[in-house]
């Protein structure tokens, strides 16, 4: 390579203005953690995804005291609550407490709900009878203490509401239900975001139970999930209603299970899908058979599944590490091995190349 002389003055102005913008930027980043927004095939290292926490038990020992996971509060991309989160506090304090220290790390906050599902019989008004009613269980009570709820992460069991829906109007065919179901979700996002009008939502499915583009399913069989966003997504970029992303549940266990397919191939083909309509992709990393057994095969089985998913060519916009197990009991601290915040840590740290 040539040498180039540079006059010192040009230096000097270089090494001035270099280290104000490398100041403002900082600053910024410590009042807010914006909604990663990844390019496809960029490379994970230099822009990895975000990592969101969620779990079924242990919320409020994260505001213990003296609990320790300062590396995940400084890192944590998302904390997201759960249906099941909402009564598992023994205070109305403890509920606060956990929000404060969400609030104080500038930590987002999203909630898992049910959708457009039916809270009595089936109707025309079936999407904003169902908004109300995760709002009023939901989202309400959480706002109430200081949540500022960003994202609905939409455990949408469609599968039942279309068995509920072919009673009410027999004779339709699997599109026609399944056109009017997108409706449904639709006025479901609509009239959450008449209250809300910040909150955005994910389309969340437990994908091992359902076939995709006429191929085997892996657990249970819940139809083509292939119906569900070839109406859904359309439908709702139609109607500008504000779906800006697909989490897919699929748990260690069974993206490792042999069959007819490649089973991790397909969750990497639903990404790609994602990326096709313009949507992020998320993934619930965990593992049904190490939840079920000790902490230290949650963690192990869970980092085995980060790792698989990446060599396979995966690049979600986040991994969300989820429990609904019994396991991990220990959620903190972070210097435990195999708590949930140390398992955290460690798919932050590996996901950063650190």
């Amino acid at each position: 390579m040539n040498n180039i002389v540079i006059p010192r003055r040009i230096v000097f102005r270089a090494l001035f203005l270099s280290a104000i913008l490398a100041a403002t930027p900082t600053s910024m980043a410590a009042k807010a953690k914006p909604m990663n927004e990844r390019a496809t095939g960029t490379n994970e290292n230099a822009n990895p995804p975000e990592i969101w926490m969620s779990m079924r038990h242990g919320v409020p020992d994260l505001a213990a005291p003296g609990a320790r996971w300062d590396f995940v509060k400084r890192n944590l991309g998302g904390f997201k609550f759960m249906r099941s989160n909402l009564g598992a506090f023994a205070t109305l304090d403890q509920d606060k407490e956990v929000i404060a220290i969400m609030n104080e790390h500038h930590i987002p906050m999203h909630i898992e709900v049910a959708g457009a599902m039916p809270h009595g019989p089936v109707g025309e008004n079936l999407g904003r009878v169902a908004g109300d009613f995760d709002m009023r269980h939901c989202v309400d009570p959480l706002s109430q203490r200081g949540a500022k709820i960003q994202i609905l992460d939409v455990d949408w069991q469609v599968h039942q509401l279309r068995a509920e829906m072919a009673k009410k109007w027999p004779g339709e065919t699997t599109q026609q239900l399944m056109e009017r179901a997108a409706g449904f979700f639709v006025d479901y996002m609509r009239t959450i975001n008449e209250k809300y009008p910040d909150i955005r939502f994910f389309l969340l499915s437990n994908f091992p139970n359902w076939r995709w583009k006429g191929g085997p399913n892996n657990a249970a069989d819940w139809g083509d999930y292939w119906d569900v966003v070839s109406a859904v997504v359309p439908r709702a970029r139609a109607a500008k209603a504000p779906l800006i992303g697909i989490t897919v549940d699929y748990p260690y266990n069974y993206a490792i299970r042999k069959g007819p397919v490649d089973w991790v191939a397909r969750v990497r083909e639903m990404e790609d899908y994602a990326r096709s309509q313009g949507l992020q992709f998320n993934l619930i990393i965990n593992c049904q058979d190490g939840g079920n057994t000790s902490d230290q095969a949650f963690y192990e089985n869970t980092l085995k599944y980060l790792d698989l998913y990446r060599k396979a060519g995966g690049h979600p916009d986040r991994y969300i590490v989820q429990s609904w197990y019994d396991y991990p009991k220990a959620i903190v601290p972070e210097d435990k091995p195999y708590s949930m915040t140390n398992l955290v840590m460690d798919v932050i740290k590996r996901t950063r190349g650190e």
